[in-house]
Protein backbone atom coordinates (compact mmCIF):
# COMPACT_ATOMS: atom_id res chain seq x y z
CA UNK A 1 0.00 0.00 0.00
CA UNK A 2 1.62 3.41 -1.27
CA UNK A 3 1.67 6.44 1.61
CA UNK A 4 -1.45 8.14 -0.38
CA UNK A 5 -3.53 5.43 0.32
CA UNK A 6 -2.45 4.37 3.37
CA UNK A 7 -3.39 8.09 4.45
CA UNK A 8 -6.84 7.43 2.83
CA UNK A 9 -7.41 4.96 4.71
CA UNK A 10 -5.92 6.03 8.13
CA UNK A 11 -8.50 9.43 7.77
CA UNK A 12 -11.57 7.52 6.54
CA UNK A 13 -11.07 4.85 9.23
CA UNK A 14 -9.28 5.65 11.99
CA UNK A 15 -11.44 9.45 13.09
CA UNK A 16 -9.92 10.51 16.10
CA UNK A 17 -8.93 6.39 17.68
CA UNK A 18 -5.81 5.70 18.10
CA UNK A 19 -3.87 2.43 18.01
CA UNK A 20 -1.32 1.11 20.28
CA UNK A 21 0.66 -2.24 18.89
CA UNK A 22 1.93 -4.09 21.49
CA UNK A 23 4.46 -6.45 20.43
CA UNK A 24 5.85 -9.04 22.91
CA UNK A 25 9.42 -10.77 22.22
CA UNK A 26 11.74 -13.03 24.00
CA UNK A 27 14.70 -13.70 21.43
CA UNK A 28 13.22 -12.81 18.85
CA UNK A 29 16.21 -11.05 17.22
CA UNK A 30 15.67 -12.43 13.47
CA UNK A 31 12.46 -10.81 12.85
CA UNK A 32 11.61 -8.36 15.75
CA UNK A 33 12.71 -5.11 13.80
CA UNK A 34 10.95 -6.54 10.08
CA UNK A 35 7.99 -6.64 12.09
CA UNK A 36 8.38 -3.16 14.10
CA UNK A 37 9.37 -1.31 10.76
CA UNK A 38 5.97 -2.52 9.29
CA UNK A 39 4.02 -1.22 12.31
CA UNK A 40 5.76 1.98 12.44
CA UNK A 41 5.10 2.81 9.03
CA UNK A 42 1.38 1.74 8.87
CA UNK A 43 -0.48 4.89 8.88
CA UNK A 44 -3.26 3.13 11.14
CA UNK A 45 -0.56 2.41 14.12
CA UNK A 46 -0.39 5.38 16.38
CA UNK A 47 2.37 4.04 18.62
CA UNK A 48 4.77 0.76 19.02
CA UNK A 49 5.16 -0.52 22.22
CA UNK A 50 7.63 -3.55 22.15
CA UNK A 51 7.79 -5.86 25.33
CA UNK A 52 11.21 -7.47 25.89
CA UNK A 53 10.16 -10.49 28.04
CA UNK A 54 13.54 -11.48 29.57
CA UNK A 55 15.01 -12.34 25.81
CA UNK A 56 18.97 -13.50 26.34
CA UNK A 57 19.69 -13.02 22.56
CA UNK A 58 20.22 -9.76 20.99
CA UNK A 59 16.40 -8.91 20.14
CA UNK A 60 16.48 -5.64 22.28
CA UNK A 61 19.94 -4.23 20.58
CA UNK A 62 17.85 -4.51 17.53
CA UNK A 63 15.23 -1.55 18.87
CA UNK A 64 17.96 0.89 19.41
CA UNK A 65 18.39 1.76 15.91
CA UNK A 66 14.45 2.79 16.24
CA UNK A 67 15.37 5.58 19.06
CA UNK A 68 12.20 7.00 20.90
CA UNK A 69 10.21 5.82 18.14
CA UNK A 70 9.63 2.55 19.99
CA UNK A 71 8.80 2.52 23.38
CA UNK A 72 9.88 -0.43 25.16
CA UNK A 73 9.07 -2.27 28.52
CA UNK A 74 11.42 -4.51 29.88
CA UNK A 75 10.58 -7.92 32.05
CA UNK A 76 13.12 -10.32 33.73
CA UNK A 77 13.53 -12.35 34.28
CA UNK A 78 10.54 -14.15 31.78
CA UNK A 79 7.47 -14.18 33.21
CA UNK A 80 5.24 -15.56 30.11
CA UNK A 81 2.98 -13.96 27.10
CA UNK A 82 -0.11 -13.28 29.44
CA UNK A 83 2.30 -11.17 31.79
CA UNK A 84 4.01 -9.29 28.46
CA UNK A 85 0.29 -8.48 26.66
CA UNK A 86 -0.84 -7.15 30.38
CA UNK A 87 2.28 -4.24 30.47
CA UNK A 88 2.16 -3.45 27.15
CA UNK A 89 -2.27 -2.32 28.05
CA UNK A 90 -1.25 -0.66 31.15
CA UNK A 91 1.78 0.99 28.50
CA UNK A 92 -0.72 2.26 26.18
CA UNK A 93 -1.89 5.40 25.41
CA UNK A 94 -4.66 4.34 22.60
CA UNK A 95 -8.16 4.09 22.69
CA UNK A 96 -7.68 0.54 20.77
CA UNK A 97 -4.38 -2.24 21.70
CA UNK A 98 -3.64 -4.39 18.98
CA UNK A 99 -1.11 -7.30 19.45
CA UNK A 100 1.18 -8.88 17.23
CA UNK A 101 3.49 -11.51 17.15
CA UNK A 102 7.28 -10.61 16.72
CA UNK A 103 8.58 -13.83 14.87
CA UNK A 104 6.08 -13.03 11.94
CA UNK A 105 7.74 -13.33 9.09
CA UNK A 106 5.32 -11.41 6.26
CA UNK A 107 3.38 -9.00 8.23
CA UNK A 108 1.96 -6.33 5.82
CA UNK A 109 -0.31 -3.44 5.41
CA UNK A 110 -2.38 -5.49 3.96
CA UNK A 111 -3.02 -7.42 6.92
CA UNK A 112 -2.83 -4.71 9.32
CA UNK A 113 -5.75 -3.30 7.86
CA UNK A 114 -7.90 -6.77 7.44
CA UNK A 115 -7.41 -6.32 11.31
CA UNK A 116 -7.69 -3.02 12.25
CA UNK A 117 -10.32 -2.72 9.80
CA UNK A 118 -13.37 -4.01 11.21
CA UNK A 119 -12.79 -2.39 14.73
CA UNK A 120 -12.22 1.17 13.60
CA UNK A 121 -15.66 1.14 11.78
CA UNK A 122 -17.15 -0.05 14.60
CA UNK A 123 -17.99 -3.41 13.33
CA UNK A 124 -16.96 -5.35 15.88
CA UNK A 125 -15.76 -4.71 19.38
CA UNK A 126 -12.76 -7.63 19.02
CA UNK A 127 -11.09 -8.78 16.42
CA UNK A 128 -9.07 -12.30 16.35
CA UNK A 129 -7.16 -12.73 13.12
CA UNK A 130 -6.16 -16.21 12.66
CA UNK A 131 -3.56 -17.84 10.48
CA UNK A 132 -5.63 -19.73 7.19
CA UNK A 133 -5.40 -23.02 6.19
CA UNK A 134 -2.62 -22.57 3.67
CA UNK A 135 -0.13 -21.07 6.72
CA UNK A 136 1.79 -23.29 8.42
CA UNK A 137 -0.89 -23.15 11.15
CA UNK A 138 -3.21 -25.93 11.83
CA UNK A 139 -6.78 -24.64 11.18
CA UNK A 140 -7.94 -25.25 14.50
CA UNK A 141 -5.76 -22.42 15.92
CA UNK A 142 -7.94 -19.88 15.40
CA UNK A 143 -10.01 -20.57 17.96
CA UNK A 144 -6.97 -19.76 20.34
CA UNK A 145 -4.39 -17.89 18.57
CA UNK A 146 -3.32 -15.17 15.73
CA UNK A 147 -3.06 -11.36 15.85
CA UNK A 148 -5.73 -9.69 17.96
CA UNK A 149 -7.52 -6.03 18.74
CA UNK A 150 -9.31 -4.77 21.08
CA UNK A 151 -10.73 -1.50 23.20
CA UNK A 152 -7.97 -0.64 25.65
CA UNK A 153 -10.75 0.42 28.48
CA UNK A 154 -11.90 -3.46 27.93
CA UNK A 155 -8.94 -4.91 28.73
CA UNK A 156 -8.20 -2.92 31.64
CA UNK A 157 -10.13 -4.73 34.19
CA UNK A 158 -8.45 -8.25 33.04
CA UNK A 159 -5.13 -7.34 33.26
CA UNK A 160 -4.19 -8.44 36.37
CA UNK A 161 -5.86 -12.19 36.05
CA UNK A 162 -4.18 -11.88 32.27
CA UNK A 163 -1.15 -11.42 33.55
CA UNK A 164 -0.99 -14.96 35.37
CA UNK A 165 -2.09 -16.50 32.32
CA UNK A 166 1.08 -17.37 30.03
CA UNK A 167 0.22 -19.20 26.82
CA UNK A 168 -3.05 -19.65 28.18
CA UNK A 169 -3.98 -15.39 27.67
CA UNK A 170 -5.23 -16.19 24.27
CA UNK A 171 -8.01 -18.82 25.66
CA UNK A 172 -8.56 -16.22 28.74
CA UNK A 173 -9.26 -13.75 26.05
CA UNK A 174 -11.62 -16.37 24.16
CA UNK A 175 -13.52 -16.92 27.32
CA UNK A 176 -13.90 -13.43 28.45
CA UNK A 177 -14.55 -11.76 24.71
CA UNK A 178 -15.77 -14.29 22.73
CA UNK A 179 -19.51 -12.84 22.37
CA UNK A 180 -17.69 -10.01 20.87
CA UNK A 181 -14.67 -10.95 18.79
CA UNK A 182 -14.99 -11.17 15.12
CA UNK A 183 -12.77 -13.96 13.61
CA UNK A 184 -11.53 -13.21 10.04
CA UNK A 185 -8.75 -15.54 8.46
CA UNK A 186 -4.94 -13.84 7.38
CA UNK A 187 -4.42 -15.75 4.55
CA UNK A 188 -1.20 -16.77 4.06
CA UNK A 189 -0.21 -15.08 7.05
CA UNK A 190 3.22 -17.03 8.64
CA UNK A 191 5.34 -17.20 11.18
CA UNK A 192 7.79 -20.32 11.93
CA UNK A 193 7.71 -23.31 13.91
CA UNK A 194 9.65 -22.84 17.31
CA UNK A 195 12.12 -25.75 16.36
CA UNK A 196 13.12 -23.26 13.49
CA UNK A 197 13.80 -21.04 15.84
CA UNK A 198 15.44 -22.50 18.96
CA UNK A 199 16.95 -26.29 19.60
CA UNK A 200 14.96 -29.11 19.49
CA UNK A 201 15.31 -29.95 23.41
CA UNK A 202 14.34 -26.39 24.11
CA UNK A 203 11.98 -25.80 21.58
CA UNK A 204 9.63 -28.94 22.71
CA UNK A 205 10.34 -28.07 26.13
CA UNK A 206 8.09 -24.67 25.32
CA UNK A 207 5.54 -26.66 23.72
CA UNK A 208 4.83 -28.77 26.69
CA UNK A 209 4.27 -25.46 28.75
CA UNK A 210 2.81 -24.19 25.91
CA UNK A 211 0.31 -26.95 26.30
CA UNK A 212 0.08 -26.98 29.75
CA UNK A 213 -0.72 -23.13 30.33
CA UNK A 214 -3.35 -23.23 27.46
CA UNK A 215 -5.11 -26.75 29.07
CA UNK A 216 -5.17 -24.91 32.73
CA UNK A 217 -7.04 -22.05 30.90
CA UNK A 218 -9.31 -24.55 29.05
CA UNK A 219 -9.87 -26.11 32.53
CA UNK A 220 -11.45 -23.05 33.91
CA UNK A 221 -13.66 -22.90 31.01
CA UNK A 222 -15.15 -26.63 30.53
CA UNK A 223 -15.21 -28.91 33.18
CA UNK A 224 -12.58 -31.22 33.12
CA UNK A 225 -12.62 -34.25 34.75
CA UNK A 226 -9.63 -34.61 37.79
CA UNK A 227 -8.11 -37.65 36.18
CA UNK A 228 -7.81 -35.50 32.64
CA UNK A 229 -6.45 -32.48 34.41
CA UNK A 230 -3.81 -35.15 36.05
CA UNK A 231 -2.34 -35.56 32.55
CA UNK A 232 -2.04 -32.20 31.33
CA UNK A 233 -0.68 -31.28 34.85
CA UNK A 234 2.53 -33.97 34.06
CA UNK A 235 3.23 -32.48 30.97
CA UNK A 236 6.43 -30.98 31.76
CA UNK A 237 8.03 -34.62 32.86
CA UNK A 238 7.54 -35.31 29.26
CA UNK A 239 10.57 -35.79 27.03
CA UNK A 240 9.49 -37.82 23.81
CA UNK A 241 6.95 -36.72 20.94
CA UNK A 242 5.90 -40.88 22.02
CA UNK A 243 5.43 -39.38 25.28
CA UNK A 244 2.98 -37.10 24.27
CA UNK A 245 0.81 -38.99 21.87
CA UNK A 246 0.45 -41.80 24.20
CA UNK A 247 -0.66 -39.15 26.94
CA UNK A 248 -2.85 -38.04 24.58
CA UNK A 249 -4.37 -41.19 24.36
CA UNK A 250 -5.36 -41.41 27.96
CA UNK A 251 -7.26 -38.08 28.14
CA UNK A 252 -10.69 -38.88 28.35
CA UNK A 253 -12.22 -35.30 26.80
CA UNK A 254 -12.79 -35.13 23.65
CA UNK A 255 -12.48 -31.48 22.67
CA UNK A 256 -9.65 -31.40 24.91
CA UNK A 257 -8.06 -34.40 23.27
CA UNK A 258 -8.79 -33.16 20.10
CA UNK A 259 -7.49 -29.34 20.79
CA UNK A 260 -4.10 -31.13 22.16
CA UNK A 261 -3.76 -33.30 18.94
CA UNK A 262 -4.11 -30.74 16.52
CA UNK A 263 -2.61 -27.53 18.21
CA UNK A 264 0.36 -28.98 19.80
CA UNK A 265 1.00 -32.60 18.22
CA UNK A 266 0.53 -31.44 15.06
CA UNK A 267 3.89 -29.08 15.58
CA UNK A 268 5.95 -31.21 17.25
CA UNK A 269 5.54 -33.73 14.29
CA UNK A 270 6.91 -31.65 11.45
CA UNK A 271 10.25 -31.97 14.12
CA UNK A 272 10.07 -35.67 13.48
Amino acid sequence: MNNKKALSLNKSLNGEKTVSAIVPFYNEEKTLATVVTTLLNNSLIGEVICINDGSTDKSLETLKSFGNKVRVVSVNPNRGKGNALSQGIKAARGEIVAFFDADLLNLSDAYISMLLKPILMEDARAVLGYPSSDSKLPELIAGYSGERAYYRKDLMPHVKKMSKTGFGVEVYLNRNFGNTTLKIPLKGLAGPYKHQKYSSTFAFKEYMGEAREITVELAKTRMIKAEDYKIVKNFNKIRTIKEFRNSIKNINDSILKEALEKYVLKYLQAEE
